[in-house]
């Protein structure tokens, strides 16, 4: 059983032949679009002026509106060699997440490539067995980075079996979400940089989405990597809840 700060989440493995990780040497690939190493040194340094960390976060996802959504830009896959992916090209939502938490964390460039590897994979290591498939795993192997506020806010109990992914192995998790019915309190605690796992009604899935939220004067808002819209945008987040009628509920972790 893992504790969270906030709640407790345990999950429960059933170790298939032939996937127990294995740290060797592995492969990386860097896209980095238009940047330079040196672009994203510069833009580690301005974010480090920021010292609350959600805002931190907040900032970096700001400044990478616009680019290109990409769907399986990590590749990978059950008895294929696992690369380590670096795209700032194009991204989904999860490796958007993952990569301006890393940023936000990160001194300079290639501490950006170790922290980003870290929170990507379970010890930091590169093989699809030990990839953080599922949010509920990605939130409990990286709780040296956001603190888990389901719980307080509102959070309800959910009990999956998570099979969907093939060539890893089954995880079961118990955990909490916010339903999307009983968001006021959510909705009224939110800060800049907190970031929001949209929950499924899926018995073998927990998450659909991840978005990283914004504060303006006019409520709420998520930046994330749009399917529809082809690339990184702001919108409402209550309007896009009431457009997309998916999802049950949210879990919200906040950068520290």
């Amino acid at each position: 059983m893992i504790l969270f700060q906030m709640q407790i989440l345990s999950l429960e493995k059933r170790i298939l032949p032939g996937t127990t990780p294995v740290k060797v040497g592995f492969e990386t690939k860097e896209n980095l679009g238009t940047r330079t190493r040196q672009d994203i040194d510069r833009l580690i340094e301005q974010a480090k002026q920021i010292v609350d960390m959600g805002e931190r976060v907040a900032y970096l996802a700001e400044q990478f509106i616009g680019t290109r959504f990409g769907d399986k830009t990590l590749g990978g896959g059950p008895g294929k060699k696992e690369v380590f992916i670096v795209n700032l090209e194009r991204m989904d939502c999860v490796t958007a997440v993952e990569t301006f938490v890393a940023m936000a964390n990160a001194k300079d460039y290639n501490d950006f490539l170790k922290k980003l590897q870290g929170i990507r994979y379970k010890d930091g290591s590169v093989s699809w067995e030990s990839r953080n498939h599922y949010s509920s795993a990605w939130i409990r192997e990286n709780q040296r980075y956001v603190s888990n506020v389901t719980a307080i806010w509102g959070g309800i109990p959910f009990d999956k079996t998570l099979d969907i992914v093939k060539g890893v192995p089954t995880v079961r998790v118990h955990g909490q979400y916010i339903p999307r019915n009983n968001l006021d309190k959510a909705l009224n605690e939110m800060k800049d940089g907190d970031i929001i796992f949209f929950t499924v009604s899926n018995s073998n899935l927990d998450v659909g989405h991840s978005v990283i939220v914004k504060i303006r004067d006019n409520g709420v808002k998520i930046l994330h990597a749009s399917r529809e819209k082809g690339k990184l945008i702001e919108v409402d987040l209550v309007d896009y809840l009431n457009r997309v009628h998916r999802f049950t509920g949210i879990i919200v972790v906040r950068p520290q």
